[in-house]
């Protein structure tokens, strides 16, 4: 969760990377995992707003 939350404050991509990596080693999610879930799905919804920002940077 904490990867998580350094890369949705900094937008850095190395924390984004590590938490990617972390998730795959975690396999298959159980129902009752809901920390990590929940770190999966922040890490989806930043990585959408930094994607879209990202574009938005590059047209202004």
């Amino acid at each position: 969760m904490q990867l998580g939350m350094m890369y949705a404050a900094t937008g850095d991509d190395r924390f984004a990377a590590n938490l990617h990596q972390l998730i795959d080693d975690w396999g298959e999610l159980k129902t009752t995992y809901r920390k990590k879930k929940n770190a999966v799905y922040l890490l989806e919804q930043f990585e959408k707003y930094y994607a879209t920002a990202k574009k938005i940077k590059k047209i202004v």
